[in-house]
């Protein structure tokens, strides 16, 4: 499946990568609706182009960005031509100019970048081409203690350690929203098939209920909606 390499390799029906698509989708799409400004969406480490192919879908002009040049290949199998441009980039500078991308997206991304140093760049990277009024919209798993897996290449970071990361950058979180929990009950059951489709956007609806009210689970990873402006804007 084109989702398998970004999502869960092991998920051998693919119910469970469809959901968590479906759900992020869900969100980053009415994200954009609700808060970003007309103009070009800039989709940072995009892979195969899953979140992209919703986001064009929605009426966005779209730029596409990755680091995997085997990833980016198989954006063509999205059909999405004249609709989204993909390219590759070198995970540092994003080549598009100052001020110039209406919304910035990316999902699990920023948990992959482990030097500190790197991060801070490509943050202040992300400011530099926001254009005036933009935002950003980014699914980002936190923890409510730092986590560093380097055999996994993943860093989970506390909600608090992203919301000041983004803060030193110059971009101010308007909110941060628990979407999804990684382990939540009855995400075994939609792995396995046991939940008809037609009643995931009522799970979603519940994943995110429940986010509200709990917040970061102790003993659990968590997908986290941030939703940023620029700091001065």
């Amino acid at each position: 499946a084109l989702d398998a390499s970004v999502l869960d390799p092991n998920d051998r029906l693919g119910e469970k990568n469809r959901y968590i698509a479906d759900l992020r989708n869900a969100a980053i799409v009415g994200a954009l609706q609700q808060a970003a400004p007309p103009g070009t969406v800039l989709d940072l480490g995009c892979g195969t182009g899953s979140l992209s192919s919703a986001i064009a879908g929605s009426g966005r002009t779209l730029l596409g960005l990755d680091i995997s040049p085997g990833l980016l290949a198989r954006t063509k199998e999205r059909g999405l031509a004249g609709r989204a441009l993909f390219a590759a980039f070198d995970g540092a500078r994003i080549p598009v100019r100052d001020a110039s991308i209406s919304a910035i997206t990316t999902y699990v991304v920023l948990n992959h970048v482990l030097d500190e140093a790197m991060l801070g760049s490509l943050l202040r990277e992300m400011r530099r081409v926001l254009a005036p009024g933009g935002v950003v919209a980014a699914i980002e798993q936190v923890r409510a203690r730092d986590t560093l897996d380097a055999a996994e290449w993943k860093h989970q970071r506390t909600r608090d350690d992203f919301i000041r990361r983004f803060g030193a950058a110059g971009l101010a979180v308007q909110s941060a929203e628990v979407i999804r929990y990684g382990h939540f009950p009855t995400t075994p059951l939609v792995r396995q098939g046991w939940v008809p489709r037609s009643a995931w956007p009522l799970l979603h609806r519940a994943e995110r209920a429940l986010g509200r009210t709990w917040g970061v689970a102790r003993r659990d990873y968590c997908d986290v909606l941030f939703l940023l402006k620029a700091a001065d804007a």
